[in-house]
């Protein structure tokens, strides 16, 4: 039996976050990949932003550093609200065929 709604997103969250192991969080139905995972795109992305805030934060930062913070996070963020949509939706269809 699937977890509660909350439960359930939180640990898709905290898988795709890199916080924990699939193999740790039982109790979801669906393949959920680390989407930080070393060497991955976005591992990669948000290490160009972790160096672009330390030039920031050392005063050696420019315009361009800004702007690459804010187009990173906001990729980051498009993606995984994506990812957290497509996880839900096969998650619905999982629960629908299980009904029938």
């Amino acid at each position: 039996m699937m977890d509660s709604y909350q439960d359930t997103r939180e640990k898709i969250y905290e898988i795709m976050n890199g916080f924990v192991e699939k193999e740790s969080k039982p109790g979801i139905d669906i393949t959920v990949r680390n989407e930080f995972e070393a060497g991955s795109r976005y591992d990669r992305l948000y290490e160009d932003i972790y160096k672009a805030l330390l030039r920031l934060s050392s005063g050696t930062g420019t315009e361009e550093d800004v702007e690459s913070v804010q187009e990173g996070y906001f990729e980051i963020i498009h993606y995984l609200c994506e990812r957290m949509y497509d996880y839900g939706h096969q998650i619905a269809i999982l629960e629908a065929g299980r009904r029938h």
